[in-house]
């Protein structure tokens, strides 16, 4: 296949059919099946018009009476992309404004190659195994040719930037899943076991040629910065989740669910940054190379009780979980740990109007830990205009979340109708904090804030247009 759209990934029947195998999943807290369906980053969403190609083989069978089922795919694609892009942004501070111009020619290539594997055994009807595993090779290069000046609220040149970024990207990914399923005699009484692994690996050069000047208001030359380096980056993460969820009835209508995780990640990234020197890239600066590791383990626990009587379906109950953070810096021979307790109060009822349509209100509670590249305290020149700086004193945020969904199917009329809306509160979220100096430098940091709110909200409809006779 091949086409020039930014869709490199196959759509939610065909991944059904020739790439995930059977997505289903039962919730036991709110007591319903959904489907996971994601894609990856191969989607483009950059500058020029992409060529794809994209290329498949897929295979699945079942055998003994649908006990053992199989499906295997292999895929592979290939985007390729060049491109140009000329911005004019006014940037207005509270005391002063300025004008930023910028005119960027970029080439783009990327290859990857993927094969995904499902296995699901029904061993009986009371134990079903499931085992799912994908893994992925990709290479991308970039080039980026760049043309950017800063100018006053008078419209003087303040500074101006030629620069070359040259980088070339390899990356490696491995994701397994083993889910255990088990029913018992005892109508509403059922057990889960589920455990996961992930490896992602990434090694990354990337050549950076620039050349910085800054001007005086006679629009002369006051200072220059010509930078020539090789900046080598690794990243290696490891993450193992495993959960455990219990359902006994208590009697015909009410129920209680209890479950565990575990989720541990390790993942360790380095940045050396070499300077040219004799035509090698050979002299190491300290000053913007690091090398980091980061480890989270979290621990949570839940209990709930789930009442289901005739149309309505309501459980409420919360976990409680224990976070652990380290994080250590190799270069500077420094580190520190954190640790978080947190409750997670979750709630939810649902009316089924009908068989087809019902209306759910839900509440949860959840955290999000900073990332290694927000924690990381090293700067990146690859824009020396435009620098991003890591914050290693961020914490965790935790988000309350409200929705409220409605949804209507009408299989004999060929309609149907979904609309949601949902809203957030976040304490400690994540957001960037800029800076500009007198020279037209920004300086970005993500920080913690105080709070943020926002609320969204969407309507589909569908209907089945007949043929005409």
């Amino acid at each position: 296949m091949s086409n020039n759209i930014n869709k490199m990934n196959l759509n939610w029947d065909d991944a059904e059919k020739f790439g995930s195998g059977n997505n289903m999943e039962y919730n036991e807290q709110e007591g319903y099946f959904y489907c996971s369906f994601g894609g990856d980053d191969f989607e483009y969403n950059q500058i020029g018009v992409p060529r794809t190609t994209f290329s498949g083989i897929n295979y699945s069978d079942k055998v003994a009476n649908d006990k053992h089922s199989y499906n295997i795919s292999l895929t592979q694609k290939n985007l390729y992309a060049s491109g140009f892009e000329r911005n004019f942004t006014k940037f207005i501070l509270p005391d002063t404004l300025y004008y930023n111009n910028q005119n960027r020619d970029v080439v783009n290539n990327k290859d990857k190659y993927g094969i995904n594997l499902s296995y699901e055994w029904v061993v009986d009807s009371f134990n079903t195994f499931r085992v799912k595993a994908n893994a992925s090779t990709q290479t991308t290069s970039n080039l980026a040719s760049t043309v950017a000046d800063n100018r006053n609220e008078n419209e003087a040149l303040v500074n101006q930037n030629v620069r070359l970024n040259r980088d070339n990207t390899q990356k490696q990914n491995l994701f397994t899943s083993l889910l255990w399923l088990r029913k018992f005699r005892t109508t509403g009484r059922s057990l889960s076991w589920k455990i996961e692994y992930g490896y992602d690996n990434m090694n990354s050069d990337e050549l950076l040629q620039s050349t910085l000047r800054f001007y005086d208001t006679a629009q002369q030359v006051i200072n220059s910065l010509t930078l020539d380096q090789m900046q080598l980056d690794r990243a290696t993460n490891n993450r193992i989740n495993t959960t455990i969820n219990y359902t006994e009835p208590l009697s015909k209508k009410l129920f209680v669910l209890t479950d565990y995780s575990l989720n541990v990640t390790q993942s360790n990234r380095s940045r050396t940054v070499n300077a040219k020197s004799n035509n090698e890239y050979n002299v190491f600066l300290d000053s913007l190379s690091n090398a980091l590791d980061y480890s989270s383990y979290v621990h949570t626990g839940g209990l709930s009780l789930r009442y289901v009587y005739k149309k309505w379906n309501a459980t409420a109950g919360g976990k409680i979980g224990y976070t652990q953070l380290e994080q250590f810096n190799q270069i500077a021979d420094s580190g520190f740990r954190q640790r978080f307790v947190n409750i997670f109060p979750s709630a939810s009822i649902q009316y089924k109007r009908k068989n087809t349509s019902n209306i759910t209100l839900r509440y949860n509670g959840s955290t999000r830990q900073p990332t290694i590249q927000e924690l990381q305290p090293i700067r990146n020149l690859a824009d020396p205009l435009y620098v991003e700086v890591g914050n290693p004193n961020l914490v965790q945020s935790f988000t309350n979340r409200f929705s409220l969904n409605y949804n209507s199917y009408q299989p004999i009329k060929g309609r149907g109708m979904y609309m949601s809306l949902t809203g957030r509160f976040i304490n400690d979220d994540f957001t960037q904090s800029e800076e500009v100096d007198a020279f037209g430098r920004r300086t970005v940091q993500t920080i913690n804030t105080n709070g943020n709110a926002d609320m969204w909200g969407y309507i589909s409809f569908w209907y089945e247009i007949k043929k005409l006779n």
